[in-house]
């Protein structure tokens, strides 16, 4: 696991003080980076997340939520962090952003015995897309002519967009090819196939905190990324992510 990867990186650098503010950090289901089994939230960026927060000398509880009101938490209540988030214009002012920490490379996914193509907008238009409620992708798509009801079905996650694909009851749902194999292991009699890129959609994304969090929190998290950003296991897991 990453976090293991860090222990002589913790090691030799232990911060001498702790912060004081209570912190919470929230998030939701989106394997292979994010995921919860057995009662533990795990996955990439959870733990990259994690050795983030033990370089910082942070001890902080990670929640599980929607993504609506896991954002709607870290917009509204000092000291919460939030993961993963695309950095988007209209969020700009809204947070101070730490580290990216993942990236997503967007499209439109249907079963893999779909009799239909999608090569625009206007073709995806002629279907029903479930997405997540709040998510930017999204926004997205509605600032680009797609409406509730007529184009989209807003779910609370990722997961039960693809409940929905898998039931027959969409005919699209939005997601990156990483997160896909991660899927199929939780569904394995599925199989869908990527119809089309959305090259707008294509994101880094990041470990964020609300715009009041205490300063002396952001600079220890910002020490604490320093670090970790200079090891070869961060910079491989990027690379992984990334490419």
């Amino acid at each position: 696991m990453l976090k293991k990867s860090f222990v002589l990186l913790g090691l030799c650098y232990l911060p001498s003080l702790i912060c004081n503010a209570q912190i919470q950090v929230v998030t939701e289901v989106s394997p292979p980076h994010q995921t919860f089994e057995q009662g533990r939230i795990g996955g990439a960026s959870t733990e990259l997340v994690r050795t983030i927060l033990d370089q910082a000398g942070i001890d902080a509880e990670i929640s599980i939520y929607p993504w609506a009101r896991a954002y709607h938490i870290a917009v509204s209540q000092p000291d919460t962090l939030i993961y993963n988030i695309a950095r988007t214009p209209e969020r700009e002012h809204k947070f101070r952003w730490i580290c990216p920490i993942a990236s997503y490379n967007f499209g439109f996914i249907a079963l893999a015995n779909a009799d239909f193509q999608i090569h625009s907008l206007s073709d995806a238009k002629q279907h029903i897309t479930a997405v997540q409620r709040g998510d930017f992708s999204a926004q997205w798509l509605q600032q680009n002519g797609f409406t509730e009801m007529q184009h989209l079905l807003f779910t609370p996650g990722i997961e039960q967009s693809w409940q929905l694909l898998r039931n027959g009851k969409v005919d699209l749902i939005i997601d990156d090819p990483a997160t896909i194999d991660a899927m199929l292991v939780k569904y394995p009699d599925t199989k869908v196939k990527i119809l089309y890129y959305i090259d707008s959609l294509r994101q880094k994304t990041w470990l964020a905190a609300n715009i009041d969090t205490d300063q002396s929190t952001l600079d220890k998290l910002a020490d604490a990324f320093a670090q970790v950003n200079q090891t070869s296991e961060y910079k491989n897991l990027m690379n992984s992510i990334f490419n």
